[in-house]
């Protein structure tokens, strides 16, 4: 068990059934057309590319889902794990998104479920 930052109030993390696809160490981050909309709206300059680094919110390890979008991944900051701050993501601390990740294969099944 991790504690993770899930989606803010618009932009829920899906629950049900997918599986890893890919992991990726040092990954690129593309945000999507949505998240720079946000980000602009909210007066934020959102660049096209994050490349690996530092600066990357997805941080150093991420397994990419079934499901196009969302990510389990670290980040570049301890803020935001254990609440409602990620775009739909699957956010965790940098320590234990490398634990995970070195526990599981791509096609590993994953379940997410909501529990109040």
């Amino acid at each position: 068990t991790y504690p993770v930052g899930i989606g803010r109030k618009g932009w829920s993390t899906p629950c049900g059934l997918t599986k890893i696809i890919a992991k990726q160490v040092n990954p690129i981050w593309r945000p999507t057309a949505s998240v720079q909309a946000y980000a602009a709206e909210h007066g934020v300059f959102m660049p096209d590319v994050f490349p690996p680094g530092p600066g990357n919110p997805l941080g150093k390890h991420v397994l990419r889902l079934g499901w196009p979008t969302y990510l389990i991944h670290g980040s570049n900051s301890d803020g935001g794990i254990g609440e409602r701050v990620s775009a739909g993501c699957i956010r965790m601390l940098p320590e234990d998104i490398e634990s995970l990740f070195d526990l599981v294969n791509v096609g590993t099944p994953v379940r997410i479920i909501s529990r109040r």
